[in-house]
């Protein structure tokens, strides 16, 4: 999936109650100032290369590359309490679709993933004491809820959490044992092992995303300092705290 090459996001599209059908690719399109200048211009390559890949105003679908058919997500809505976060099969719950709110910091973007049942109150994390199986937490800007997003050489994608760090990254175990979800659940891996690579694709038929508190930046950014031990807090005035 190639960066995203404009300066603001606009799907320009309705929602549409049918979110089974296949995905489809954005319709690139520039702000009226950059209509002169051509494509290629170096501008707009810069453009494209520090813009983040996921428009913030579209859903995603997540499907690992070894399990092809499924999906991930959240089941029907508000089925379980908390909300169970597995795999289901492909194109079967409005749940499989989540936004990817990206936040810029000094080390490159991160990502606040967001399920399109539960919205913006709620996101996808990790908690130092659990830390295996992702779920859907209460909002807040604390690094379990971080999410960094690279490409491989296949153009799919490797998730790690802030909290881990890089070396251990989004995958699939075994452990799914719910009714409608496959055997299968999201789990973090400690080290890859193949089942690290996902394909996302967004989904234009489960709308566009237009709440504000979506589209707001997250507040109280937690961020790791170079020690490994502290870390600091956005918050006007940065606080220290220790692990």
């Amino acid at each position: 999936m190639a960066p995203c090459g404009k300066a603001s996001y606009s799907l320009g599209i309705s929602l549409n109650p049918n979110l089974l059908s296949p995905p489809s690719p954005i319709r690139h399109s520039y702000p009226t100032i950059f209509n002169s200048i051509p494509a290629t211009h170096p501008f707009l390559i810069t453009l494209a290369m520090t813009l983040p890949p996921f428009a913030p105003n579209a859903y995603y679908r997540f499907t690992n590359a070894h399990f092809p058919g499924t999906s991930i997500s959240t089941g029907y809505r508000y089925e379980s309490n908390p909300p169970h976060v597995g795999l289901t099969p492909f194109g079967s719950r409005s749940s499989e679709n989540w936004q990817l709110y990206a936040h810029n910091t000094s080390s490159g973007y991160v990502y606040f993933i967001r399920n399109y049942d539960y919205g913006a109150t709620m996101q996808l994390g990790i908690t130092s004491i659990l830390r295996d199986v992702p779920r859907l937490l209460p909002r807040n800007g604390g690094l379990g809820q971080q999410w960094r997003i690279r490409s491989d050489s296949a153009g799919q994608w490797i998730l790690s959490n802030a909290l881990l760090g890089a070396g251990s990254v989004l995958g699939v175990s075994e452990g799914g044992n719910r009714k409608g979800f496959t055997s299968k659940v999201p789990a973090i891996n400690p080290s890859p092992d193949g089942t690290e690579h996902w394909i996302v694709t967004i989904n234009v038929s489960a709308g566009e995303i237009t709440a504000l508190d979506a589209l707001s930046e997250v507040a109280g950014l937690e961020v790791r300092l170079s020690t490994p031990s502290s870390r600091l807090i956005e918050r006007g005035i940065g606080e220290r705290e220790d692990d």
